[in-house]
């Protein structure tokens, strides 16, 4: 096919220091019209490689939001339909460029999207409880249907037509080992704390009852659209209109005990066993630490 026609599909991956996985999913890459990545500072030779196999490359380093360096990637392509892509993630089905043609061949034109299956894996054992199962992303969509990504961390893209379903799978190693996530924590956690220090709505006594009472309309609205508040597409807008959005500062000592109840006990994320475990118990990690830079840089700022 010759990039520009309505059925060309480039992929694009974040990378950073990838050289390894980028090497591993050589084959699949090269299936797509085009492949385009988005470098954050690689130092291990990604960039070298990527030249090498004649990839578009695309600096992002001096980009803070997830969602923004990603954009960066959609807006270098050329082809009509782009797939995203994480290094640390791999399709179960083999013949990935086959599975997305018969997607892209039975699109009505008001389809801007696809979303697949996403299965998280923590030193190899998969977690099927804890809130991370059964997980749904949106990976295959028009370029020109994307009107932006909803938050810096996390990120989740914005489509301008409708959504389907496919049966695509996504396993996400992202946690290969305790070592592994503490090493990547500092960089999510650090952005999250930048997050919450310029959107957050600081509670040190009253709470915010008109601004909390326009954003349940907002999600009740929601779910009256999508008749469903167990569904994807609901905890997603969920997510997005509340995560990082209220401090109650007299609860932050709390906040990591009750992350881990949440993840652990209510999510029953003590069913995967000693991966559950540690699933649970660096969450509540992660909270603490985002919410200790949350604190100082607040601090810092009220100093200046």
């Amino acid at each position: 096919m010759t990039p520009g026609t309505d059925r060309t599909v480039g992929i694009a991956l974040l990378c950073k220091d990838s050289l390894s996985d980028l090497m591993e999913l050589r084959a699949t890459l090269q299936s797509f019209d085009e492949v385009i990545i988005a470098d954050d500072g690689s130092t291990d030779g990604t960039v070298a490689y990527c030249r090498a196999q004649d990839y578009c490359l695309v600096d992002v380093s001096e980009i803070d939001s997830f969602g923004l360096k990603r954009l960066s990637a959609i807006n270098a392509g050329r082809c009509a339909w782009m797939f995203m892509l994480d290094t640390d993630e791999r399709l179960v089905d083999e013949d990935l460029r086959t599975r997305v043609d018969e997607l892209v061949l039975v699109s009505p034109r008001d389809v801007s999207a696809w979303e697949v299956g996403f299965r998280t894996f923590f030193s190899g054992v998969e977690l099927r409880h804890g809130g991370v199962y059964p997980l749904r992303v949106t990976r295959l969509f028009r370029r020109s249907d994307v009107t932006g990504y909803t938050g810096d961390v996390h990120e989740r893209i914005r489509v301008g037509g409708r959504t389907l379903r496919s049966n695509l799978v996504l396993h996400h190693h992202s946690y290969r080992s305790v070592t592994h996530y503490i090493s990547k924590i500092n960089v999510y956690t650090t952005k999250e704390a930048h997050e919450l220090l310029h959107n957050a709505m600081v509670i040190t006594h009253t709470f915010p009852a008109r601004a909390f009472y326009r954003q349940m309309r907002h999600l009740l609205a929601t779910a009256l659209r999508l008749r469903s508040i167990s569904s994807a597409d609901f905890r997603a807008e969920a997510k997005a209109t509340l995560k990082n959005r209220y401090v109650v500062v007299p609860m932050l000592p709390l906040y990591p005990i009750a992350r881990f109840l949440n993840i652990y006990l209510v999510k029953r994320g003590y069913r995967d066993g000693i991966a559950g475990v540690n699933y649970a118990s660096l969450s509540a990690i992660y909270s603490a630490v985002k919410y200790l830079k949350f604190v100082e840089r607040r601090w810092m700022t009220s100093q200046t």
